[in-house]
């Protein structure tokens, strides 16, 4: 969700990461989470992160493009008010119209290949491999925070 904003400040903490590990779940990342990394990080770096499902740390994070800033956590609401007030001083019409001019191409075959999507994400996630993959790590999580 991080990837579809216009800016991305994450909290400076090294219990925070970033990114998509899929792969490690046994789960191929949809095209639309592939297109919208790629145009975030470049080709390279998202090959290798969907590869193999990176998390980054925030210092990773900002040094490859995938967040913009790096702040203290107690800093995030304050830096995002200020922030905010500067992308608001632009003209709504250019802002939205450059936005979506770079966005589009993304959006539009998420559009025309929604129903597809759908499907073969369906049949993917209901294989008895993958519900297996999806329960063990459940059970990872439970026992971290246990």
């Amino acid at each position: 969700m991080a990837m579809a904003c216009d800016y991305r400040i994450m909290a400076d903490n090294p219990k925070y990461g970033i990114g998509l590990n899929e792969t490690k779940l046994g789960i191929v990342a949809p095209f639309w989470f592939k297109d919208t990394m790629k145009s975030t990080i470049g080709r390279r770096a998202t090959e290798h992160s969907l590869q193999l499902g990176i998390l980054y740390s925030a210092p990773e994070a900002l040094k490859i493009g995938l967040v913009d800033r790096l702040v203290a956590q107690d800093k995030i609401m304050s830096t995002a008010l200020s922030t905010m007030s500067e992308w608001l001083t632009i003209p709504d019409h250019s802002r939205q119209i450059t936005k979506t001019m770079m966005r589009k191409p993304i959006v539009e075959r998420l559009l025309t290949q929604r129903e597809a999507d759908i499907q073969n994400f369906v049949n993917f996630i209901s294989k008895d491999s993958i519900q297996k993959s999806l329960e063990m790590y459940m059970e990872m999580l439970k026992q971290r925070k246990g």
